[in-house]
């Protein structure tokens, strides 16, 4: 697993860039994509660490299927494996993306 974070960081910003299963670019273009949300959950957890509002993430560049994702205000306050998943929402369907995962440690900072 390559991505860590740290607890508590404020700042820690996904950058995804979807692609289909041959590993091609998706144009995300498609007039009736609506919007894009993030969800992440503990593993082993029952339910997502952030809900509403909290999930929306920004279609950067339609053209390049950039999609960038934000953690809320306080970041992740517990150390543990997570995993991430982007869900696309288009006027007829929901398309989700595989999953993601990331650690969060603990900071040397006390």
């Amino acid at each position: 697993m390559a991505i860590k974070f740290f607890k508590d960081d404020t700042l820690p910003k996904f950058q995804f860039t979807i692609v289909d299963e041959d590993g091609s670019t998706v144009d995300l273009s498609d007039p009736d994509l609506s919007s894009a949300k993030c969800f992440i959950r503990k593993q082993s957890a029952s339910s997502n660490v952030w809900s509403g509002g909290d999930t929306d993430a920004d279609i950067v560049d339609k053209p390049t299927g950039r999609v960038d994702y934000i953690l809320p205000a306080g970041g992740i306050a517990d150390v543990g494996v997570y995993s991430g998943q982007l869900e696309l929402t288009f006027a007829s369907s929901v398309q989700q993306t595989e999953r993601f995962q990331f650690s969060v440690e603990a900071g040397l900072k006390v």
